[in-house]
């Protein structure tokens, strides 16, 4: 159990795996690192509620609880709440690159969550802060990856190639001969590329990456499923490190989804239906219900629903996906594109 002011103990336990952090460290250590993104404050009251410097370490911890998901949203937003009361409390006293900071957690926070729009708009306006003062490599990667992945998912994707492709070379420096670490920036290029189906320049960039990695070999199997070759994808995933068969990592949930698909491009409508549905069932009980990934999911689900002349359950799901979007419309086509698919073949078309 690990004590955290405001939240009480949190159980520790293995975090989701994702191509965001630099290893599949254990929890303990990645909040003692989340700790080292604050410096001290500057000279202020006492230690007790309003102290600036337990705000700010306080704030770089709940998101990251968040992410791993050891708390939820609402105990997240409670707590960034807090944190910011703190802040405000203090006046002027608190300078403007300390209040960045919170901002910059709340967007990450509701980037986690799937609220796409807020998580760019609080980024951008953090990261124009932060960054020109900011003399950390290992800082300058961490605000230039985080808004890169924003602007890649807000469908701003030549403002993010940049973002990214500067995170990826300070993580050369940073983490050096460290393949989990490199692969992470190599995957973000890539997978920036694959959302505009700029696939040649994906395949590229991921043989550059470490070749054992399992999230580039992952991301190759998507390209070779939007080159048309399911097959491929599939004998590609099989490849891959046997399964538990359970969505509890991010890497596991994100390899199952792509067997989905593929089964479903290959005519096995039954099997890759149960498996997409799985999926948006578990994932719409811990994001933003406009989350535009899930949407994205729910639209291939429809789509493979329909083939399987399933044509009510294709209509439900392209009315979630539908309204996702009306909610959130700022955000990468590449996530709108089966639901335009599914509506056009729902119109006859």
């Amino acid at each position: 159990m690990i004590g955290v002011p405001g939240l009480g103990m949190i159980e520790r336990r293995d975090p989701h795996q994702s191509p965001c952090f630099d290893s599949n460290i254990e929890l303990a250590p990645r909040i003692e690192a989340a700790l080292h993104f604050e410096r001290p404050a500057p000279a202020g009251p006492a230690r007790g509620p309003d102290d600036i410097g337990a705000a700010l370490a306080h704030t770089r911890v709940v998101a990251v609880l968040f992410e791993v998901g050891q708390i939820s949203f609402p105990q997240a937003m409670a707590a960034m709440t807090e944190s910011q009361g703190a802040l405000e409390r203090q006046g002027s006293r608190v300078p403007e690159s300390l209040r960045a900071r919170v901002t910059f957690d709340m967007g990450w926070i509701n980037r986690n969550w799937g609220d796409v729009e807020r998580a760019y708009a609080l980024q951008k306006e953090a990261v124009a802060t932060l960054l020109p003062g900011t003399e950390s490599l290992f800082m300058q990667r961490v605000l230039q990856t985080s808004l890169g992945i924003d602007a890649m998912q807000a469908g701003h994707h030549e403002e993010a190639d940049v973002l990214l492709r500067r995170g990826l070379e300070l993580r050369k420096v940073d983490v050096g001969t460290n393949e989990d670490g490199l692969e992470a920036g190599f995957f973000l290029v890539a997978d920036n590329l694959l959302m505009q189906s700029r696939l040649d320049e994906t395949e590229e960039v991921l043989n550059a990456a470490p070749p054992r990695g399992r999230h580039t070999r992952l991301l190759k199997a998507l390209v070779k499923l939007e080159r048309g070759d399911a097959r491929g994808a599939l004998e590609l995933l099989n490849s891959l490190e046997p399964s538990s068969g359970q969505f509890d990592d991010d890497f596991e949930t994100d390899r199952l989804t792509t067997a989905g698909l593929a089964l479903c491009a290959t005519s096995e409508n039954l099997k890759g239906l149960a498996i997409l549905e799985s999926y948006s069932n578990k994932r719409s009980e811990t994001v933003f219900k406009h989350d535009p990934d899930l949407a994205r999911v729910r639209a291939w689900a429809g789509l493979c629903a329909l083939a399987a002349g399933q044509r009510k359950r294709a209509i439900e799901l392209a009315a979630l996906a539908h309204s996702a979007f009306v909610a959130q419309p700022n955000v990468s086509p590449y996530y709108k594109a089966p639901l335009r698919q599914l509506e056009k073949r729902l119109q006859g078309g």
